[in-house]
């Protein structure tokens, strides 16, 4: 079953596909992403108003590509940005901070510091661009290769493939011929490029690996790795000849794959591709050369692209062996042995004759690649005119002894970013710091390594600090890790204990001593920054780290130091692109964290406000340039401080947003800027009252027309608001307005929310109302399928109308209570159609809906409406959200953005998030496909083949026949199966279990008043035992594999399942155990500390499932929760309610086939005879998290349980009373007993392995262990 429109199967050079309406909204929803989040000096506010004129901006653009129009294609805007140079602070009377002046490759002194002509492209501009890359991604990606090499029979056969790693699209691979594959972009999300750090990874690993393979096989020869540079790459590029080179790749591609491809059909699509792919610059700065835009989202594709014929050139140099020549004293010719390139960096590897590598002198080496690589790029690229070379200053030639050496800097960071992405403990994330301090130290020298080449002393280059990453990319890499690290073990910091170093004695706590720290290490990002100005990123994470003017007013003044030199001075422009940064990080970042991240010591307010004084002061200077004007207005707004700013044309929408904050009528204009303006003050201020009486007084200034765009611009962003200006402005006398408001704001008689569900007395209802309620029956799969089948059954021509909606259903059941049990039935009843009834935007068929399929769209949003609770079905659930007012938050979501983006229901939607098969996820998310959605997981391949709703229908059935077989009868509990992908080497038989003791919190640190409160200290301690809990636990596997390890063990470190006590978690730690799951590759089954019940406001006991799930487009981690019904007699006296809505069933699967199930209890719930005696035939193990105290009760219930159940009971008691067992029903005592741990107040972690496979069948015997005889009237259960 597919909705979509056969045109979207690919992408290709089509006229058609570029101007549609669905590749233009999802080349924009990359170009959003992308800008906010790399193009930080972009005019922020042209994004917010293409957001809220999305469609019509849409359908203009695709007419203006369907005519050729081009004629107002918008100039780039010029940004300089500082590139990579020395600063320093000179002594005696030239004091100040200035650049320190060099010699060039040609003998030339530099005396000012090079800048990066960086691109502000319009969003039209920008999303056209967007648009031919999507077109024509499939081609040169598969032409690249992929860079993963574990996809290949070998790395060596990889790199025959592959040799191009930086800006490569976020692509599908799939293999067509040995070991060829071909790529398909993913281009129905927002992400446009894969992981910087992967690739870069991949890139900077592939020259070692090639010399440790090739070095057993040379005979009389030595390897060297060498490094060229291209200079100014992207301005380089030619223009003219970018789409003869794209159409030239996508003609090979088409006929070496078989794509079917028209020259004649396509022309259409190239010669406006000829256009979009051409640009200039404002006429105020054209004197700077502008080949691909940098700060064009396209543009690391088209370079790839453009550089592919020579990649090309340089593989079929190694592929034939064609030698290179060197010239030196004695002229040598050298191999070629691989080449590969990240952007404008290339590696070579290259074997030298041994006998001339020991006397060949390096550089005359490095001129000779250099000259070799000048010839062939003029060869491949004759219209640059020598243009595009090599920058020979920066070329570098190293003996591949020492470049094992340098490899160790990558190799470090790749290990302290393996130490901080597992689950990190207070140690850990100490050692963590300790090794990023060395990163930063070590930059430092390779940036000072070339201040002692000219001494003709040996001993000045006798260790020299090496390193094959560029000291600016470690630095930043540096700052950034600490930035996180320190912020974890501030997390973690006990304010109470003293410090465990010399300065216990002192009285200092081990809060205050890390908050010192994170002074001193924000200090050192600061004063790492002022050696290099370009580091602007090291500089944002220095002040962030420790926000307080004590740092801020010296960079501050020393950046207005040089704002007193003429403009157009290089310093000045460094200064200006830094001071722009520094207040667009003021707006999204800086100070902005969680306030329990920063040092008490540290003055966010003072910081901002000292910020805000200087953003009024820069506003009053016309001389400086328009991106550092706007973002110091969008700082002031941000502040709520809105001044008068003057008239330049490129502040003209930041003049409308101040004037907003003022709550000023907007004049007669442009009305779609005005509304922006008013929706980000709302979202700015909060003021959600005040806009609303803003926008009422607006509205009645209008005409009708004008107003009813207005409303509906505002509900496709911020439909809520809506709500408010009816209540306030409902009896205005200007009728029309009105009268379009309403309909956004339907008047349904809801339930009354206090009123239970249990407690609905039987009949007919309204749909609105009914999933509007608190307790909505329709977010469990059970009711959901009653409701398919009603609407399938009963009412199937309905869903041949757009105006299906919840708001016209109304539903009948004789109890509603029961609802989720299969014998329960629902009648559905539908109000009579009007033809003048409003029909809300998003419930129109979308232009990418096949006709045929319109019937399942329109049945997919109702169902989803059904589990929101909301009319408008691509929202995530019915309550408003939290407004957080610290800063700036655009206008990024909309209706029409969210239909082609929709969260997947694996986590659950609504306040209380119920598990969702995966069978009900792939149902909802083929109904409402959206083009560039790739379908990553097949549960049902019955799906592939409905045509029509008597289809579904059928399906439906029987998944409704699945869930009556899996129903709890007895405890009168919905069950849910949700499967997990479990490790490749799992096996059911030797299933690998972890039971986590922990010692926190105990039952006596519960606060009796409030069970929900848990102080900040405590808190810390928590965190830090939890955390070190799950290291012990890595620690101890790596114990064991060390002490069982055979010749044919696998290799790797992994858990099928870890279970932790009741109680043991808190919520906000769940990332510790995501971390846990990742480095285990374990599901997790964990009590969490009380929380409140998002209807009931009472603190509920529950534990959560953490269930591994892959697909093609990675891992996923889905919580399901498991309520608690009984409750202890304390937990009776404080109030906390039982609340078990559901029982969640695991299933594992292992590489024969074999199938099993888990099911889980908390404490004393594992006592309900009702509930084990449902699942004694649907699992195959019971796992149980307690906190309790009575050891030989439980003990004796374990031992009760797995017999009467027939499986393994895993119980994880807290270590406050210990007793954490595992027991299965063997014959044998001593083999029944499994695992055990005695005592108390013990800190423990109980590893074994058990056989889920065992009891399922009634032989007495297996594996050697005999079993119990069977309790009466178990008969084996099946294989699910």
């Amino acid at each position: 079953m597919s909705i979509l429109d056969k045109r979207y199967d690919r992408l290709g050079p089509d006229l058609e596909l570029l101007c549609d309406e669905a590749v233009l909204a999802q080349a924009w929803k990359k170009t959003d992403a992308y800008i906010r989040r790399h193009n930080w000096y972009a005019n922020t506010l042209e994004l917010e108003q293409t957001s809220l004129l999305l469609p019509a901006k849409l359908q203009s653009w695709g007419a203006q590509i369907k005519t050729g129009d081009f004629d107002s294609a918008a100039p780039l805007r010029l940004v300089l940005a500082p590139k990579n140079a020395k600063w320093y602070f000179p002594k005696g009377e030239a004091s100040g901070w200035v650049f320190r002046k060099t010699v060039g490759a040609d003998g030339v002194e530099i005396i000012e510091p090079d800048l990066r002509p960086l691109a502000h492209v319009p969003v039209r501009e920008q999303t056209l661009a967007t648009a031919v890359m999507m077109c024509l991604a499939d081609a040169i990606e598969t032409l690249q290769g992929n860079t993963d090499a574990a996809t290949y029979t070998s790395a060596a056969i990889g790199r025959q493939h592959v040799c191009s790693y930086g800006n490569r699209l976020f692509c599908d691979w799939r293999t067509t011929l040995g070991d060829v594959q071909q790529a398909k972009l993913r281009w129905g999300n927002a992400t446009t490029y894969s992981q910087f750090f992967q690739d870069y990874e991949r890139f900077l690993e592939r020259p070692a690996e090639v010399c440790r393979e090739l070095l057993p096989t040379l005979q009389g020869e030595r390897l060297f790795v060498v490094n060229l540079d291209l200079a100014k790459f992207y301005d380089c590029v030619e223009q003219n000849t970018v789409t003869s080179r794209l159409r030239s790749h996508f003609e090979r591609y088409a006929k070496q794959f078989s794509v079917v491809y028209d020259p004649a059909e396509a022309e259409p699509f190239w010669q406006v591709a000829e256009k979009v792919l051409r640009w200039e610059w404002d006429e105020q700065d054209l004197d700077k050369p502008l080949g691909l835009p940098q700060g064009l989202v396209a543009s690391g594709f088209l370079a790839n692209a453009y550089m592919y014929d020579f990649d090309q050139v340089a593989m079929m140099t190694v592929r034939q062996g064609i030698r290179i020549p060197i010239t030196s004293n004695t002229p040598v010719s050298v191999r070629l042995l691989d080449y590969c390139r990240y952007v404008d960096d290339m590696r070579l590897v290259i074997a030298v004759p041994e006998e001339a590598a020991n006397d060949l002198p390096l550089e005359a080496f490095t001129k000779s690649i250099s000259a070799w690589a000048n010839l062939m790029l003029g060869h491949c690229f004759p219209e640059t005119s020598g243009q595009l070379k090599i920058k020979e200053e920066k070329s570098e030639a190293v003996a591949w002894e020492d470049c094992s050496v340098q490899g160790s800097t990558s190799r470090f960071m790749r290990s302290v970013q393996g130490q901080i992405s597992t689950a990190p403990d207070p140690a850990s994330l100490l050692q963590a710091t300790g090794s990023l301090d060395h990163l930063l130290w070590l930059a430092d020298a390779l940036e000072e390594d070339a201040d002692v080449d000219a001494n003709p002393l040996e001993l000045a280059r006798i260790s020299l600090p090496q390193g094959d990453v560029r000291d600016d990319t470690v630095k930043r890499f540096a700052a950034n890790r600490l930035r996180q690290v320190l912020r974890l073990r501030r997390s973690m910091a006990d304010p109470d204990l003293p410090a465990e170093d010399g300065v216990a004695t002192t009285g200092v706590s081990e809060l205050q001593a890390l908050d010192h720290e994170m002074e001193a290490i924000a200090r050192k990002l600061v004063a790492c920054w002022s050696r290099n100005p370009s580091l602007v990123t090291v500089l944002r994470c220095g002040l962030d780290l420790f926000p307080s003017t004590e740092l801020l007013r010296p960079v501050i003044d020393a950046l207005k130091s040089k704002l007193k030199v003429p403009s157009g001075s290089a310093e000045r422009s460094v200064a200006e692109y830094v001071l722009a940064d520094l207040f667009r990080a003021g707006a999204v970042e800086t100070g902005l964290h969680r306030p329990e991240s920063y040092p008490s010591t540290a003055n966010i307010e003072a910081y901002r406000t000292e910020l805000l004084q200087l953003a009024l002061e820069l506003t009053e200077d016309a001389s400086l340039p328009w991106f550092l004007h706007q973002q110091a207005a969008l700082y002031l707004a941000v502040m709520h401080y809105p001044v008068m700013l003057n008239q330049r044309p490129e502040l003209k929408a930041y003049r409308a947003l101040h004037s907003a904050l003022r709550f000023e009528r907007p004049s007669s204009g442009n009305d779609a800027e005005a509304l922006t303006a008013g929706l980000l003050v709302m979202r700015i201020t909060g003021q959600r009252e005040k806009f609303a009486i803003w926008l009422g007084d607006w509205l009645q200034s209008l005409k009708a027309a004008v107003a009813k765009t207005l409303i509906d611009q505002v509900a496709m962003i911020e439909p809520q608001v809506l709500k408010e200006l009816l209540l306030m402005w409902g009896a205005a006398d200007r009728a029309g307005w009105i009268l379009h408001l309403k309909h956004y704001v339907a008047s349904t008689s809801t339930l009354d929310v206090s009123e239970r569900l249990n407690d609905w007395s039987n009949g007919k209802r309204s749909l609105a109302a009914i999933v509007a309620h608190p307790e909505n029956p329709f977010v469990q799969e059970n009711a959901l399928l009653k409701l398919t089948k009603a609407l399938l059954e009963q009412h199937a021509p309905e869903l041949n109308d757009d105006r299906l909606s919840i708001s016209r259903i109304s539903v009948s059941c004789d109890n509603w209570a029961a609802i989720q049990r299969p014998g329960a039935e629902i009648s559905l009843f539908f109000s009579a159609k009007k033809s003048s009834q409003f029909n809300p935007p998003w419930n129109v068929k979308p232009s990418w809906c096949s006709g045929d399929m319109a019937w399942a769209y329109r049945l997919g949003r109702l169902l989803r409406s059904a589990i929101i609770g909301e009319s408008d079905f691509t929202t995530r659930f019915f309550a408003v959200r939290e407004e957080k007012l610290d800063r700036y938050r655009g206008l990024q979501s909309s209706w029409y953005k969210r239909r082609m983006g929709l969260a997947p229901l694996t986590n659950g939607l609504g306040e209380e998030p119920t598990p969702v098969s995966p069978w009900l996820n792939e149902l909802v998310m083929r109904l409402l496909q959206w083009p560039g959605l790739e379908i990553n997981r097949e549960e049902v391949s019955e799906f592939s083949e409905i045509k029509q709703p008597a289809d579904l229908l059928r399906l439906v059935n029987q998944r409704l026949a699945a869930q009556k077989a899996f129903y709890g009868k007895l405890s009168e509990l919905p069950v849910y199966l949700l499967p997990v992908d479990s490790h490749p080497q799992t096996t059911l038989r030797k299933f690998k279990v972890a039971l986590v003791q922990t010692l926190m919190p105990k039952d006596t640190e519960i606060c009796e008043a409030d069970p929900l409160l848990w102080p900040a200290a405590y808190r810390a301690r928590h965190r830090a035992h939890l955390a070190a809990m799950c290291r012990l636990l890595g620690q101890q596997l790596v114990a064991t594999r060390f002490a069982s390890r055979k010749p044919d063990d696998p290799e790797g470190l992994y858990l099928d399942l870890i279970v932790f006590p009741e109680l043991s978690v808190h919520p906000d730690d769940m990332w510790l155990l995501h971390r846990l799951s990742d480095s285990t590759k374990a599901t997790i089954f964990a009590g969490q500390t009380f929380v409140e019940h998002a209807y009931l406001k009472k603190p509920i006991n529950r534990a959560v499932w953490l269930l591994r799930q892959k697909n093609r487009a990675g891992r996923q981690l889905v919580r399901a929760f498991q309520g608690k019904q009984h409750g202890t007699s304390w937990e009776v006296d404080k109030g906390i309610v039982g609340h078990r809505p559901y029982q969640v069933v695991v299933q594992f699967n292992d590489v024969s086939g074999a199938k099993a199930n888990l099911t889980g209890a908390i404490c004393y719930d594992a006592t309900d005879l009702r509930l084990a005696a449902d699942m004694r035939d649907l699992s195959d193990g019971f796992v149980v998290t307690a906190l309790n105290r009575d050891i030989n009760t439980f003990d004796t219930m374990a031992g009760a349980l797995q017999f009467h159940m027939y499986q393994p009971v895993m119980l994880a008691n807290t270590g406050q009373y210990g007793g954490s067992t595992a027991q299965a029903p063997y014959r044998e005592h001593y083999e029944r007993q499994i695992a055990h741990v005695h005592g108390h107040n013990q800190a423990a972690i109980s590893l074994f392995d058990v056989d889920l496979q065992a009891f399922k069948i009634l032989s007495s015997a297996h594996a050697g262990k005999k079993k119990k005889t069977p309790p009466a009237g178990y008969k084996g259960r099946p294989a699910f």
